[in-house]
């Protein structure tokens, strides 16, 4: 529809109001659009903005969480490290007091000769025995981790 009006003489005067209603309704529809275009335009940036609010608040609450959880999984590891340091540490002392009863039973009272010798070659064996169990948790913890 067009918005162009005629001169003020070149119609009669009932189709003058006629030209001057559509001139009207022409104006009034094309202010309409423009001000509809321009909420419509308002609403769609209201909700751009609501949802990047939201997708951010969701992705800061699901790094939190994670954080949390591998949080929870290093103290577990940790946990379990330290058990096992325990259980090796206590298990080669005891390996290490038998080693050193047994040897020195079996020793000269003075302590010295192939007796005293053995013996500690088997407390260092019982020790490394104890401790390669926990040598191994160590390795595959930081296996994981990498």
């Amino acid at each position: 529809m067009s918005c162009a009006a005629g001169g003020p003489d070149e119609a009669p005067p009932r189709a003058r109001v006629s030209e001057l209603e559509a001139e009207l309704t022409c104006r009034l529809t094309s202010f309409l659009e423009a001000r509809l275009q321009r909420a419509v335009s308002a609403v769609t940036a209201h909700l751009d903005s609501s949802l990047e609010r939201r997708v951010r608040e969701s992705h800061d609450g699901l790094a939190e969480r994670l954080e949390d959880v591998v949080a929870a999984h290093v103290d577990r590891a940790c946990g379990t490290v330290a058990r096992d340091a325990q259980d090796a540490a206590s298990k080669a002392a005891r390996a290490i007091e038998g080693v050193i009863a047994a040897a020195s039973a079996a020793s000269p009272s003075n302590g010295t000769g192939a007796a005293a010798a053995a013996a500690e070659a088997a407390a260092r064996r019982a020790a490394e025995a104890s401790v390669a169990p926990l040598r191994a948790r160590v390795e595959a913890l930081h296996e994981a981790a990498s």
